[in-house]
């Protein structure tokens, strides 16, 4: 059984007489250092807001993400978005980080 697939666009492969889905997971730049008292990524800096603003619609509460750090000792998780008094966070799932 397939688990949640919110969030996640997809294209068609033709494999033989089959056809398989391959989703990319939305991603969006964060500051994983901005983190509010709940130890949420708090998605504000400039990056993050153009890629929401880029990414519309498909930004939706409770949807898995990609939070990417390009900066020095850069750094991506995932993590699963909420909403809060008009400020978009992520609640990062640690066991998912690398350093890049």
């Amino acid at each position: 059984m397939m688990g949640d697939l919110s969030g996640l666009s997809f294209k068609r492969i033709l494999i033989g007489i089959d056809t398989i889905m391959v989703g990319t997971m939305l991603r969006i730049s964060g500051d994983f250092n901005a983190q509010d008292t709940k130890g949420r990524v708090r998605l504000n800096t400039k990056g993050s807001l153009e890629d929401i603003k880029e990414l519309g619609s498909q930004v939706k509460e409770g949807i898995r993400v990609l939070v990417v750090d390009d900066g020095k000792g850069g750094f991506q998780a995932e993590g699963i978005l909420e909403l809060s008094e008009g400020i978009w966070y992520a609640r990062i799932l640690w066991e998912t980080g690398k350093r890049l």
